[in-house]
Protein backbone atom coordinates (compact mmCIF):
# COMPACT_ATOMS: atom_id res chain seq x y z
CA UNK A 1 0.00 0.00 0.00
CA UNK A 2 1.25 3.47 -0.89
CA UNK A 3 -0.10 6.66 0.61
CA UNK A 4 0.69 10.22 -0.33
CA UNK A 5 0.15 12.79 -3.06
CA UNK A 6 -1.63 10.76 -5.74
CA UNK A 7 -0.15 12.78 -8.57
CA UNK A 8 3.30 11.51 -7.56
CA UNK A 9 2.23 7.87 -7.78
CA UNK A 10 0.17 7.61 -10.98
CA UNK A 11 2.93 5.83 -12.90
CA UNK A 12 3.27 3.10 -10.22
CA UNK A 13 1.79 -0.32 -10.87
CA UNK A 14 -1.43 -0.71 -8.85
CA UNK A 15 -4.70 -2.58 -8.66
CA UNK A 16 -6.84 0.19 -7.16
CA UNK A 17 -6.89 3.99 -7.04
CA UNK A 18 -9.10 5.59 -4.38
CA UNK A 19 -9.66 9.32 -4.65
CA UNK A 20 -11.78 11.44 -2.31
CA UNK A 21 -10.28 14.82 -3.09
CA UNK A 22 -11.05 18.18 -4.66
CA UNK A 23 -12.54 18.14 -8.12
CA UNK A 24 -9.63 19.97 -9.76
CA UNK A 25 -7.08 17.52 -8.36
CA UNK A 26 -9.24 14.55 -9.38
CA UNK A 27 -9.53 15.99 -12.87
CA UNK A 28 -5.72 16.20 -13.14
CA UNK A 29 -5.42 12.59 -11.97
CA UNK A 30 -7.80 11.36 -14.67
CA UNK A 31 -5.94 13.37 -17.31
CA UNK A 32 -2.67 11.77 -16.19
CA UNK A 33 -1.52 9.04 -18.57
CA UNK A 34 -0.91 6.72 -15.60
CA UNK A 35 -4.57 6.77 -14.56
CA UNK A 36 -5.74 4.97 -17.68
CA UNK A 37 -3.02 2.31 -17.59
CA UNK A 38 -4.99 -0.40 -15.73
CA UNK A 39 -6.83 -1.34 -12.57
CA UNK A 40 -9.89 -0.35 -10.59
CA UNK A 41 -10.76 3.10 -9.31
CA UNK A 42 -13.08 4.69 -6.77
CA UNK A 43 -13.65 8.40 -7.27
CA UNK A 44 -15.63 10.07 -4.50
CA UNK A 45 -16.48 13.41 -2.93
CA UNK A 46 -17.95 14.97 -6.07
CA UNK A 47 -20.76 17.48 -6.15
CA UNK A 48 -23.51 16.89 -8.75
CA UNK A 49 -22.16 19.28 -11.39
CA UNK A 50 -18.62 17.97 -10.87
CA UNK A 51 -19.77 14.36 -11.10
CA UNK A 52 -21.24 14.94 -14.56
CA UNK A 53 -17.97 16.46 -15.75
CA UNK A 54 -15.92 13.59 -14.31
CA UNK A 55 -18.27 11.01 -15.83
CA UNK A 56 -17.83 12.60 -19.26
CA UNK A 57 -14.05 12.56 -18.84
CA UNK A 58 -14.16 8.87 -17.94
CA UNK A 59 -16.27 8.10 -21.01
CA UNK A 60 -13.79 10.00 -23.21
CA UNK A 61 -11.02 7.72 -21.95
CA UNK A 62 -13.11 4.60 -22.57
CA UNK A 63 -12.92 3.37 -18.99
CA UNK A 64 -15.74 1.23 -17.62
CA UNK A 65 -18.04 2.73 -14.99
CA UNK A 66 -19.20 -0.30 -12.99
CA UNK A 67 -21.40 1.58 -10.54
CA UNK A 68 -22.22 5.12 -9.54
CA UNK A 69 -24.16 6.36 -6.57
CA UNK A 70 -24.96 9.49 -4.63
CA UNK A 71 -25.52 10.45 -1.05
CA UNK A 72 -28.32 12.82 -0.20
CA UNK A 73 -28.37 14.10 -3.77
CA UNK A 74 -25.17 16.03 -3.04
CA UNK A 75 -22.12 13.74 -3.02
CA UNK A 76 -21.36 11.31 -5.83
CA UNK A 77 -19.04 8.31 -6.18
CA UNK A 78 -17.87 6.22 -9.13
CA UNK A 79 -16.51 2.69 -9.12
CA UNK A 80 -14.89 1.61 -12.35
CA UNK A 81 -12.27 -0.38 -14.15
CA UNK A 82 -9.64 0.44 -16.73
CA UNK A 83 -9.17 -2.53 -19.05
Amino acid sequence: MVQGDAENFMDFSRDLVISNIQYHVMKRLIENRGFISSGFYILSGLLSSQALSIEQMLKNYSVEIINKWGSGGIWHTYLGHVA
